[in-house]
């Protein structure tokens, strides 16, 4: 029931972007009322004049409530004088005019301005709308139009007022979009990234250009829809991409305040009958989280038409038709485009992993994938645009494990210090892990001196898995030949100093290098995300703590362009983490 209701909400929300017909002339009384309401609608339906292209705005100063806010969260990163921003903090934000209020709207005549606040290292910037009256200098935060931050002292923009009212037909983004009977296509983000075709002249917006586009969805509220990597994309008026996904009905769950739950893929309990009517209940997800990733767009493929003559339907998922071939061949070699036999390969290696097999003596091994496929715990699952996704039991998806994450310490003095790391269970750490975390003599320079032990090391090491999932975010592509020259500049504006760069290369470009396909795949998430998986106690507290970590696999094809991220300064005693994981 609760599904329903929440389509008939977004259904709701959509035909209110629509322009209502006319009114005839009312014949009572009663009907006046109707039609001053409707006519109130048709006046408010159409709000903003959009520029066809942003013209570039100065940031302001800081209005005082703003500064007494985030003097009171970091005042040493505060600037002589009042009303400033901290210095660094200035390069961060970026302010666009993408248009006009009408006269007869509230705000009339003033400004529709996006401001982008983007964030240190390895995070999504956010995305801030504002009302200003360009001849007071008066702007006011649109906040059912914003990016919803808190917690985070240099994450905001400049504000005199706030309004938590408006509504702007043009800018809404409806929770689903209309396009398949049985497959929702759910929002993921309402202000993933922006979209070059408005901000032609800043080249640090990466371009859409070489992405599919995609017109077949019945919502009117975007001008453009693009698909990248799995996640669709679609594109407010004033430049602001949207990022929605794919998903069996089956999967989508829903939180307190009717927002898909991006976790809800990973275990849901469906009922599969056979094609002799016996039913069978299980636990079964869509992906597996490595070390916390959870892949929120959902990664379909394509068959060819030999693969797709060779399946057969073997029963029903809640009453939804699966598939499996009738046949599986050898284990093929993995290529640019991964074959039906190589994906269904995976799946029985989780089972392997999952069963405790020898992995090393595989000869001795009695399961076979046929045995693996009859036990009804893999299935093939076509989804309403004619592309496919592989629907498992969820116990043999394990959680994979975070790749070498390494910490750097630098004190402005040689300090003791403290660090422990709150993650679900350690597969290896050097120096050894004791019951109070790691106890070290940490010096400016980053040279450690291990208490337990007396041995210098030159950061903290550990390998564990986290249960915990969260959503990666918006994924990019570098050719793989581009990893060893571009990556690099990545990682340092990402946060990560030359040293730091140079071990995380060391260590990772060999194994990005030796993927099969001719793109890497990357995701990067910051402190925010890896607090999560791992949450990182250090003693005394740091000034400054820079988490990253990051996500890649093998494409097939380019994705969206490498970001241009914003260096992140440095600032007191800075502890510096890095890791990775092939997801």
């Amino acid at each position: 029931m609760k599904k329903h209701f929440l389509a008939g909400l977004a259904l709701l929300s959509l035909a209110a972007c629509n322009t209502p017909a006319p009114v005839t002339e009312p014949q009572s009384s009663n009907e006046n009322e109707v039609i001053e309401t409707q006519e109130n609608e048709n006046r408010y339906s159409q709000t903003i004049d959009f520029l066809e292209v942003a013209e570039t705005l100065s940031v302001p100063e800081m209005v005082e409530g703003n500064r007494a806010y985030y003097e009171n969260a970091a005042p040493d990163h505060w600037t002589e004088g009042a009303g400033s921003y901290p210095e660094h903090m200035k390069l961060y934000l970026h302010a666009w005019k993408t248009g006009t209020f009408r006269e007869e709207t509230p705000y009339a005549g003033q400004s529709l301005v996006l401001v982008q606040q983007d964030c240190e290292g390895p995070c999504s910037g956010v995305f801030f709308r504002y009302a200003v009256d360009e001849a007071s200098d008066t702007w006011t935060l649109l906040v059912p139009y914003s990016t919803e931050v808190g917690g985070t002292w240099w994450l905001g923009g400049p504000t005199d007022f706030s309004d938590k009212t408006i509504r702007i037909p043009e800018l809404e983004v409806p929770k689903q979009l209309e396009a398949y009977e049985k497959d929702s296509v759910v929002l993921l983000d309402a202000h993933a990234r922006l979209s070059a075709d408005r901000f032609p002249e800043d080249s640090t917006i990466p371009s859409l250009e070489g992405l599919e586009k995609l017109s077949y969805f019945k919502d009117t509220s975007f001008q453009t829809y693009y698909k990248s990597a799995g996640c669709i994309y679609g594109m407010a008026p004033d430049g602001v991409l949207a990022r929605y996904s794919l998903m069996p009905d089956d999967f989508v769950g829903y939180d307190k305040e009717g927002n898909y739950d991006p976790g809800s893929i990973l275990a849901q309990e469906l009922t599969f009958t056979d094609t002799k009517g016996a039913s069978q209940d299980k636990s079964f997800s869509l992906s597996a989280g490595g070390c916390g990733l959870l892949s929120a767009c959902l990664l379909t493929f394509e068959l060819t038409a030999d693969e797709e003559a060779r399946l057969q339907e073997v029963g029903t998922l809640n009453g939804r038709p699966v598939y499996l071939p009738t046949s599986v061949g050898p284990r093929p070699e993995l290529s640019n485009n991964p074959s039906l036999d190589w994906r269904l390969y995976a799946t029985f290696d989780n089972y392997l992993m999952a069963q405790a097999y020898d992995l090393e003596n595989p000869s001795e091994m009695e399961a076979t994938i046929e045995d693996y496929l009859a036990g009804n715990d893999s299935f093939l699952l076509k989804l309403d645009n004619g592309e496919y996704v592989l629907v498992n039991n969820s116990q043999y998806a394990p959680a994979a494990e975070c790749g070498k994450p390494v910490i750097y310490l630098y004190p402005q003095k040689d300090t003791l210090v403290n660090v422990q790391v709150g993650i679900d269970e350690f597969t290896k750490t050097i120096p050894t892990y004791g019951k109070k975390g790691w106890t070290v003599l940490a010096r400016p320079n980053g040279l450690l001196t291990n208490l337990a032990d007396r041995l210098n090391y030159p950061y903290l090491f550990w390998e564990g898995n986290s249960s915990e999932t969260i959503d990666a975010g918006t994924t990019w592509t570098l050719a793989k030949n581009d990893v060893a020259t571009r990556l690099p500049q990545a990682l340092k504006n990402m946060g990560l100093n030359e040293q730091e760069t140079a071990d995380f290369m060391e260590f990772w470009q060999p194994l990005l290098e030796a993927e099969e396909q001719p793109y890497i795949e990357f995701a990067f998430v910051g402190n925010a995300a890896m607090d999560q998986i791992a949450p990182l106690t250090v003693t005394p507290a740091p000034d400054q703590v820079i988490r990253l970590f990051m996500y890649y696999r093998g494409a097939e094809a380019a994705g969206l362009d490498m970001p241009v991220y914003k260096p992140a300064a440095r600032y007191g005693f800075t502890v510096v983490e890095w890791g990775g994981s092939l997801y």
